[in-house]
């Protein structure tokens, strides 16, 4: 009984022993990375752009009201600076390193205009809320190129922009309408939660109506192209761990 015992004993002690070097072979996974835990973000920042109207806005006539003789001007607008707030929802998908993106904004920006050789002492405001939606390529890369194209709602305000028969007496003038947009650039993270981007976009503007009456016909569109830059802090940065994220160590 005490030699088997004493057998048992030592049999208990060498497989204790033997247990760290079972486990010394065995591959054990790698914490993810903090990004890893993130598959999606949510981002909210500034922006910054320089807006345009041409096309029919080209300050060389006017619309009358048939019923009233009101008379409505269709100024020459000078490109001017704009700034506004985006928002977006970004996720990755299982296809080649690829981001999509849910993008809400707004922008507004003042332009001087003139009437034939009559300028307005009053800058007009062009204002705009648009929806895109947009691919990062190169998405876990920190430098992402990115397609991007969407729809836009715009409304323009002219100060005394509409002469009122017979009193001759001015007020504000506001044309609606409805738009796209299609460009591209480029997106920088200098720190995980912190992107900065680059676009050079071509706006097209569709204005049909005017002080809330439709235009029909004598609708005014307008297309150019306009830089924006702009800076977003990412609640959750929208990544996957790479391949060599998930390797196996050693103990």
């Amino acid at each position: 009984m005490k030699n088997m015992t004493s057998r048992a004993l030592v049999l208990w002690i060498a497989c204790m022993a033997g247990t760290p070097a079972v486990a010394a072979g065995a591959p054990v996974p790698a914490e993810p990375p903090a990004s890893a835990a993130f598959p999606w973000s949510v981002y909210l920042g500034p922006s910054f752009s320089w807006l345009s109207l041409g096309g029919d806005f080209d300050g060389q006539h006017v619309l009358i009201q048939q019923d009233t003789g009101n008379i409505f001007a269709v100024p020459k607008f000078n490109s001017g600076a704009g700034f506004g707030v985006v928002a977006g929802f970004r996720r990755p998908i299982p296809l080649n390193n690829l981001d999509l993106a849910l993008e809400l904004n707004y922008q507004q920006g003042s332009m001087t205009n003139t009437l034939g050789d009559s300028a307005n002492d009053q800058k007009a405001t062009l204002h705009e809320v648009g929806l895109t939606l947009k691919s990062y390529f190169r998405a876990k890369n920190s430098l992402q190129p990115f397609l991007a194209s969407g729809v836009d709602f715009p409304w323009l305000t002219v100060p005394n922009g509409e002469l009122l028969v017979p009193s001759i007496q001015t007020q504000d003038e506001t044309f609606r309408g409805i738009g796209y947009h299609i460009g591209g650039g480029l997106c920088y993270f200098p720190w995980p939660y912190l992107s900065l981007e680059g676009t050079l976009a071509y706006h097209y503007r569709h204005f049909t109506s005017l002080n809330g009456m439709g235009l029909g016909d004598s609708s005014k569109s307008s297309g150019s192209f306009e830089p924006t830059i702009s800076i977003r802090y990412h609640f959750g940065r929208g990544t996957q761990p790479t391949q060599e994220d998930t390797h196996t160590n050693e103990i």
